[in-house]
């Protein structure tokens, strides 16, 4: 089957990004997976293997920890940026950064499409789009937020049967 274009999806090695995987590579699309290392305990090499194993044409893993301190943790610290007095603002902060940095993968992978795991209550699909409009060229597949691939995971209540066959 001829593919449907190249893909740079948003991966983080759980369920959901792993059954978008799956979806997108069930539809003809060839994906290569982006994660961003902002400081997070990860083990990158399952996550790499995972990825892989399903069926990415390429696994990136890009350090982002020393852009992610250096232009916004500083600055938030500076400003006592925290949420209802109790969170630092750490994975909200490091969206911006991720999505530039996919942007860059998307751009030098030669993708034409972007896919991500956000759920359209969160707020993480705004940056993906802000930075989509940049980069005109490339097209978003917000996959938790096209009906039918809600549907077929039936919202993450059996979500597994995306992934147990892996």
């Amino acid at each position: 089957m001829p593919s449907k274009g190249k893909v740079c999806l948003a991966y983080s090695g759980g369920l959901d990004t792993s059954c978008i995987l799956k979806w997108l590579l069930e539809q003809g699309y060839e994906v290569v997976c982006f994660l961003a290392n902002v400081g997070q305990e990860e083990d990158w090499e399952a996550v790499r293997k995972k990825a892989m194993t399903i069926g990415a044409s390429k696994m990136i893993i890009m350090d982002l920890r020393r852009e992610f301190v250096e232009s916004l943790c500083f600055r938030a610290t500076q400003c006592n940026a925290i949420y209802e007095g109790r969170y630092l603002l750490g994975t909200s902060l490091a969206r911006p950064v991720i999505a530039r940095a996919q942007m860059k993968v998307a751009a030098e992978e030669g993708c034409q499409f972007l896919s991500h795991g956000c759920t359209v209550s969160e707020c993480s699909p705004g940056y993906f789009a802000r930075y989509n409009l940049v980069h005109d060229q490339l097209h978003s597949l917000p996959l938790l937020a096209i009906f039918k691939f809600a549907t077929r995971i039936q919202f993450r209540s059996t979500a597994t049967n995306c992934t147990q066959s892996l």
